[in-house]
């Protein structure tokens, strides 16, 4: 009789209450388990810009060699140790247009970037508020 007591007391008890902390140990894992998405996310999204990026120029250097026969490694050709000769031999008179082109499209290429990077942080700093 005494152990039914017992075991009905033990049922009937409120077992509605969480253990002390329960909450907050809930929510770091949450915070942890989104912020490991985030990161994954970032990675990944970086991982493809870079992979499509690498694509684009090798599409762009094989059409520029299948349809205009055009061999990016002839512009290397003068290319040497730097160590052990003169470091500009790069620099031939046939090479040093489509250099200083490359230079400054990859430099506004920077510049743009950064004016994107700006407007995002601006534009996320307008939404939070």
């Amino acid at each position: 009789m005494k152990t039914d007591k017992a075991l009905r007391k033990a049922l009937l008890r409120n077992t509605n209450e969480l253990p002390y902390g329960f909450e907050s140990r809930v929510m770091r894992q949450i915070m942890l388990e989104a912020e490991r998405k985030n990161r994954l996310s970032y990675y990944s999204s970086i991982s493809l810009v870079s992979i499509v990026s690498l694509a684009m120029v090798a599409i762009v250097l094989y059409v520029l060699y299948l349809y205009f026969n055009f061999n990016i490694l002839d512009l290397f050709v003068g290319v040497t140790i730097p160590v052990l000769e003169h470091p500009l031999t790069l620099l031939t008179n046939q090479n040093r247009p489509i250099l200083t082109f490359s230079i400054f499209i990859a430099l506004l290429m920077l510049f743009l970037l950064g004016i994107d990077h700006l407007f995002r942080v601006q534009f996320r700093k307008t939404k939070k508020q």
